[in-house]
């Protein structure tokens, strides 16, 4: 349903969802936030809203009959029906507006958004992510084998200009934060002037840099997590925007089982201890009790606004309406805890004292844990180094200060313009401290679900974590705050019906089916019809249908 506060959005092809695609590509939430600011301003000043939900409008009746996505389309099907006159010039104006750059740059985005394929768990967090089948073009060979391989697949074609853009526009972005104050140090045996954390951070990213080497030999040039986020807060914070963070509290039961083995474990067992030095070398981690089962404790959708005064985002008690209207960036997060288990703050299982525990706490400082506890890159890029402590400590003047550090809050840790009189953590200090917290608090490579070995199963957690980052996209504060009330009402039917959430996820579309027995995970790993394995499931877990109905 077309509402106000989506038409800005429709008219620039920036669907509310849009950055669902890029997941991994943090610094295009600011590109997208930024572009959306621009848009409206142009139209406040060349339109009324009436007159722009109208021209929305009129393009949605001219395009009802259009082929699906998901539908086998020609060219001209892909083109669609004429659009009005009307909104073809408002579009022409607002892209001589943005640019050319600008406009090409939100096509791809909007490109490989609607191309997207995201499966959640019954938490609703994103655990697996797949393109459809819209980079493919037939070639003879093809039309000849019948084999999809044989198509020309133009998607890493289109990676690579989405790249074009995205590097430069963060680089840029990283430029442009403000800074008073240099000194002089030396990179690579060469002296460069830093500044204070903008231009250490600008520094720092220009000697990080990756790629991944594609099955075609060409290099995708990737960032640094740690730099992006980094980048992001301050250029959030100083342009006085908002973030949104929801919160999934998640409790794990221990589940009592017969401790006698059966003939077929005992079986098993005795090839794994003949196995052991092999499979120490390959998997490294154990593998997940059976005897874990898992529900939803509680949500939270809380609002943080930029504070000058105090350089953090600070939480809003009761967010007015005008406060919940924008777009924001949104951080979707989850914390697990065992029944029963005791704790303080973040670490209590008490729902209420982990409330006041994290609305006093500062939540970009819980960010930049979570970048230093993530591998720099993604895990196929090129540089497999899992932290560049030397390259930060490179970047910035040598600091003999000690600074009082938790995990909820730093000292000195601060979103404002650095001034030359102020003695606040640098890159280097920042990136250290962050990291110790992560390590201390299990945050390092720590995944909600995890996957295996390539094309088996995901795993749930099965430790408790106080507060770790899922994913980082954009959303409306409402509408955040209704998928959590949609998420605990779906979870009062789960308990209701008996249903069992278990250690081992599988995929079945857009959406993970969990067993709470690892052989029953492998059948239906084994199930390619998704139909068939429906079936299997169901006849294994019958009070789970209500976990497929998510």
């Amino acid at each position: 349903m077309l509402t106000k506060k989506t038409v800005t959005i429709k008219l620039t092809f920036l669907q509310e969802d849009v950055l669902l695609a890029l997941l991994g590509i943090r610094h295009y939430v600011g590109f997208l936030l930024d572009t959306l600011a621009k848009v409206q301003a142009f139209l406040s000043l060349h339109t009324e809203k009436k007159h722009t939900l109208a021209l929305v409008e009129d393009y949605d009746t001219a395009h009802k009959g259009d082929k699906a996505n998901t539908q086998v389309r020609t060219v001209e099907d892909a083109k669609g029906a004429t659009n009005p006159n009307s909104y073809d010039t408002m579009i022409g104006t607002l892209k001589e507006h943005l640019g050319d750059t600008t406009v090409a740059y939100v096509g791809l985005c909007y490109t490989f958004t609607v191309a997207s394929i995201l499966s959640s768990d019954e938490f609703c967090s994103l655990f697996s992510f797949h393109t459809k089948n819209f980079f493919t073009t037939s070639t003879p060979k093809a039309e000849q084998t019948k084999k999809q391989n044989d198509l020309n697949n133009q998607e890493a074609v289109y990676h690579h200009k989405l790249a074009q853009y995205s590097i430069p526009y963060f680089e840029y972005k990283t430029c442009e934060l403000p800074c008073t104050d240099k000194y002089e140090a030396t990179i690579s045996n060469s002296p460069t002037c830093c500044y204070f954390i903008k231009e250490q951070l600008w520094e720092a990213d220009h000697f990080m840099n990756s790629v991944i080497v594609g099955k075609d030999s060409q290099e995708l040039p990737v960032k640094s997590i740690y730099n992006q986020l980094c980048a992001i807060g301050m250029q959030e914070f100083l342009v006085g925007r908002g973030i949104i963070v929801v919160v999934c509290h998640i409790e794990i039961h221990c589940v009592e089982v017969d401790p006698t083995p059966t003939k077929e474990q005992e079986d098993k067992e005795d090839k794994e201890d003949e196995e052991d030095d092999r499979l120490q070398h390959e998997f490294p981690e154990p593998e997940p009790s059976s005897n874990l089962t898992y529900m939803l404790g509680t949500t939270y959708t809380l609002l943080f606004m930029p504070n000058s005064t105090t350089g953090h985002f600070e939480f809003v008690t009761n967010p007015t309406p005008s406060q919940k209207e924008p777009l924001y960036l949104f951080i979707n997060t989850w914390s697990s805890y065992f029944e029963g288990a005791t704790g303080l703050g973040l670490d209590t299982t008490d729902h209420d004292e982990y409330f006041t525990a994290l609305v006093q706490a500062d939540p970009w400082w819980l960010v930049m844990q979570y970048s230093t506890g993530h591998p720099p890159y993604t895990g196929n890029a090129k540089d497999a180094t899992p932290h560049h402590d030397t390259v930060y400590d490179q970047c910035c003047q040598p600091q003999a200060l000690a600074f009082n550090y938790a995990h909820e809050r730093c000292q000195g840790f601060d979103l404002n313009m650095n001034l030359s009189d102020q003695h606040r953590p640098n890159l280097s200090n920042k990136y250290r401290m962050a990291a110790l917290m992560a390590v201390t608090h299990g945050l390092t490579s720590c995944q909600k679900l995890k996957m295996g070995e390539p094309g088996s199963s995901f795993c749930h957690i099965r430790h408790a974590v106080d507060f770790q980052i899922d994913h980082i996209h954009t959303t409306f504060f409402d509408q955040a705050a209704a998928s959590c009330c949609d998420l605990v009402q779906f979870h009062e039917k789960v308990t209701v019906a008996g249903a069992v959430i278990g250690p081992f996820m599988v995929r079945m579309g857009e959406r993970g089916i969990s067993c709470t027995n690892q052989d029953d995970m492998n059948v239906l790993m084994g199930t390619k019809n998704e139909s068939l394995k429906k079936k299997v499931y169901l006849q294994k877990y019958p009070k789970n249908e209500v976990l497929l109905t998510a």
